[in-house]
């Protein structure tokens, strides 16, 4: 079975320093939009993306709101019980297994993609390309 989710889109919003959770892990949550064309018009689509340790780090360091990213994830689902009516709820969100910035770090969403910045999960943290 494959699960595997990519993605280009752009930053919602600037992100929020990542949490730090009992185990040591840092953890961050992000907002991409990325938009559909079709004959009725444009539809811009939001996505959660979580980041984990090194890349939430990278991420709230170098990401800013409108900022354009390429996205390689899994599709993971959140699911819990509504406390105050007992319902069961399910929200998709995408797991990032790794991030590349594209674009500058100066650019708009409608700015050229020409240069390229990488980071993955899976990279030492002393090999960070910064």
């Amino acid at each position: 079975m494959v699960n595997k989710i990519i993605l280009i889109g752009n930053l919602g919003q600037d992100p929020e320093p990542p949490k730090k959770l009992s185990s040591g892990m840092s953890v961050l949550d992000i907002s991409i939009a990325t938009r559909r064309r079709s004959k009725e018009g444009d539809t811009t689509d939001w996505h959660t993306v979580t980041c984990w340790n090194k890349t939430a780090e990278v991420v709230h360091q170098y990401l800013k709101k409108g900022r354009q990213v390429y996205i390689e994830g899994r599709l993971q689902y959140d699911i819990w019980e509504d406390e105050a009516t007992g319902t069961k709820r399910k929200k998709a969100k995408i797991v990032a297994d790794s991030v590349q910035f594209l674009g500058s770090k100066n650019d708009t969403p409608s700015a050229s993609n020409s240069s390229r910045s990488n980071y993955s999960s899976s990279v030492d943290e002393d090999t960070i390309p910064f």
